[in-house]
């Protein structure tokens, strides 16, 4: 996406992928169409920056509120 934004498909594999941490089946659960190449186009998406970019932030937030649950 030339202005940083996902798509809503994106954004849920992102979500997928953070939740279960594995491609393949994060591609499969954004409602994308069936392929016969999953694997090779989760890898694709993993190597977009815009999505790494929203990993690294989903990271950041998970740790972000696993250190607030420690202190408390």
């Amino acid at each position: 996406m030339p202005n940083g934004k996902l798509t809503a498909k994106q954004e849920a594999f992102c979500l997928n992928y953070f939740r279960l941490d594995n491609a393949t089946q994060a591609y499969r659960l954004s409602g994308y169409k069936p392929t016969n190449n999953p694997r090779s186009i989760a890898a694709q998406y993993l190597a977009n920056p815009y999505i790494q970019a929203r990993l690294q932030e989903l990271r950041k937030l998970a740790n972000a509120d696993a250190a607030k649950l420690a202190i408390a």
